[in-house]
This record gives C-alpha cells, structure tokens and sequence, in this order.
C-alpha cells in the first residue's frame, strides 16, 4: 500500500488551517498531517516556525498564514529541499522576489487563489481580453471584514492577466459581512457588456485545491522553481 504524503501546515490556527484540517478528513489517507506550524504557538501537536528542524519529517509544505511567517518557513524549506504549496496573500513586490528565489531551491505552487474556478477564470480573463481589447474593463472584488489585504491577491492577479491588453484597468474593494469571495470582471462596449464572475459560497474550495497542488508536487515530482494552479490544472498557456 503507498504510503500517505506528510503534510506541514503553516497557518494551521487560522481560517485557512483549519478548512485544511477539515479537507484531510476526505483524502482517506493519502495526505496526512505530520505537523501544525503556528508563529508564537506552545502545543505539543504544533510548532512555531523557529521549531521546524526538531519537527516531525513531512514531504510537503501547505502555507495558509501571513507573508513574514510564510517567507521563514520557505526558508527551512528550501534548505532541505521540500516542496511546498503556497496560498498567502498580501506579499509586498519585493517579498514576491524573494519567494521566487527561494523556489529556485525547490518546486513551489504560488497561488492567489487554488479555487478550480478561479484559475479556469484567469485562462478565460486571457482570451476575453486579447479580443476585446479596445473595452473598457473593471475589476471589482468582495469578501468578508475580516480579510486583510484590500485590493485582494486574487483581484491583483487578475489585474496582471491584462495589463498588457487593458493597461488603465479599475480594480476596487468591498469589504462587509462574512463574503468568501467575489471577483467580477467587466468588460464594457458600445450597447453591450460582457461580465466574466466567480463566487465562493465554502472556503473548502480553497483547501481541497491546496491539496490537489501538494499531491501534484509529490506525484509529478517536477523540477525547482514556481508554478502556479495553471500547472496544476494542466491548463495551457501562451508561452
């Protein structure tokens, strides 16, 4: 019988951790926790990230927490070689330059979003956009109070899907309530609008994609440096 993947997961107090810890429920033993890493935490079942060379062996890194904690654990990792699956938001540019040098050490998936949705929405984003060029286009993104970041990760990374297409592109932010997630797009012509949308009902979509990447990296085993849930999802892309 194979044996299970060790999962590590960064964040494993937080809103993300503990869908994650839910979503291994369903993978009947082929991913496991090996073991929790939350910054400033004494448990005997968790780690701070300064603890992690005397916690348990994992084979993978599933990393749900905040950009400082997210780049010290990346650290460990790419000292030992371990791949690892990334879902943080809220990178400064220069925090984004060095996760890409440190993935240079080892496979990693850097995702704004592991929703299946989502990424299928960023190959359609594309298209829509090389043919529509001459549209206005805005983007508008909706989530809970509690959420951090404001314009939202996901909300930048499809901003970047058309800078080249649609340069001056609007992106605005609401915050309210306990919204998952909403991302609209709007493209707006002469006597016609197109309006390419995603929404989140269960943050579940979030983890079960985040392991869907951990398991991509162990099975498919592929060589150092940054992927994205593109790669993951065998979804083509324009080289």
């Amino acid at each position: 019988m194979k044996q299970p993947i060790k999962a590590a997961i960064s964040g494993v107090t937080g809103r993300m951790g503990t869908q994650l810890l839910q979503a291994l429920k369903e993978e009947k033993g082929l991913i496991e926790l090996a073991v929790g890493i939350s910054s400033g935490l004494e448990a005997s079942v968790f780690v701070t990230p300064e603890q992690l060379s005397n916690a348990p062996a994992f084979d993978v890194l599933i990393d749900f927490s905040v950009p400082e904690v997210t780049l010290d654990v990346l650290e460990y990792c790419s000292r030992q070689r371990i791949p690892a699956v990334v879902g943080t938001t809220g990178f400064s540019p220069q925090e984004k330059e060095r996760l890409r040098g440190l993935s240079k050490q080892m496979p990693t998936v850097f995702s704004a979003n592991m929703s299946l949705g989502v990424n299928l929405l960023f190959a359609l984003l594309r298209e829509a956009a090389d043919r529509l060029s001459d549209w206005d286009l805005a983007i508008v993104e909706t989530h809970h109070k509690a959420k951090r970041d404001a314009i939202s990760g996901t909300a930048l990374a499809l901003k970047e899907c058309v800078l080249s297409t649609h340069p001056s592109a609007s992106v605005a932010a609401i915050r309210g309530g306990d919204c998952v997630g909403e991302h609209e797009v709007v493209f707006s012509g002469f006597g016609e609008k197109l309006i390419l949308a995603h929404r989140a009902t269960d943050r579940m979509i979030f983890a079960r994609g985040a392991l869907r990447a951990a398991k991509w990296l162990i099975e498919t085993r592929p060589a150092p440096g940054c992927y994205s849930m593109l790669d993951v999802l065998k979804v083509k892309r324009d080289q």
